[in-house]
């Protein structure tokens, strides 16, 4: 068996990780207000007032997972919550613990994956080691919890 994270646990652990921190960001802008009342008003001035709201969660939660997920990767868990409870958790080429800065260097790089279209996340389904463009950037791999080296030779590829 290979010592691979499933690519499906690594999506799922990135949704486990995703909802609370949109809804808690989401939260703390009041963002649940402005959307009923974007629903209850589909005039011009609704959805003026509803995009700044909107933009306001999405760049807060994108920095919180950012800051999260960099913290969690480089700390002896090894991972996110999510990944945690799928059992899975992210090294660097040689197996060992992520350093702040890779961790960092590899939740920022998840921008040039996903604005493509989610081209560099897609891009794991045809990588023989199951690596995301930030995965490559990087230099890390996602591994099954309990597993102490990545597959292959641990070269960068």
């Amino acid at each position: 068996m290979s010592d691979l994270a499933l690519l499906w646990k690594r999506f799922f652990a990135y949704l486990i990780d995703l909802v609370p921190v949109v809804l808690g960001i989401g939260l703390v802008f009041g963002f649940t207000q402005d959307m009923f009342e974007y629903w209850g008003d589909s005039s011009s001035a609704g959805q003026a007032e509803f995009i700044p709201a909107r933009n306001a969660v999405r760049d807060g939660s994108f920095l919180a997972y950012i800051l999260m997920a960099t913290l969690m990767e480089a700390s002896p868990m090894g991972g996110t919550v999510g990944k945690l409870v799928l059992g899975i958790r992210s090294v660097d080429v040689g197996g060992e613990r992520l350093t702040i800065w890779r961790s960092f260097a590899r939740n920022l790089a998840k921008i040039v994956s996903v604005i493509p279209l989610g081209a560099g996340f897609a891009w794991a389904f045809i990588d023989k080691r199951d690596r995301g463009w930030h995965d490559l950037i990087a230099g890390t791999h996602v591994v099954r919890r309990g597993s102490s080296a990545p597959p292959g030779d641990g070269a960068v590829r």
